[in-house]
């Protein structure tokens, strides 16, 4: 069965409830797409980071659970990049 809108925002919540992501987490959610390049991952986790950054401050614990979560969300962006940048330096 393909993951789908519901247990993708089951995956959400269960995130913004976790006192401290990790990186893993961040990932969990691309690999359930099973998103096919590095690019879309990058565009994916960016959009990602952009929807925890507009969700309400009460949503979370404290403003450090918040930093957290944006933080991993750019780990797993510059993981990506640097996966694309590997992909395209092995064409050359």
């Amino acid at each position: 069965m393909a993951y789908d809108l519901s247990e993708f925002m089951g995956d959400i919540v269960a995130l913004v409830d976790k006192r401290w992501a990790g990186i893993h987490d961040i990932e969990h959610l691309a690999n359930a797409f099973s998103l096919p390049t590095p690019e879309i991952k990058v565009r994916f986790y960016q959009d990602l980071k952009r929807m925890f950054r507009l969700f309400p401050l009460g949503v979370f614990s404290d403003e450090e659970q918040r930093q957290n979560l944006l933080q991993m969300c750019q780990n797993a962006i510059d993981m990506a990049i640097e996966s694309e940048e590997e992909e395209l330096s092995e064409l050359d």
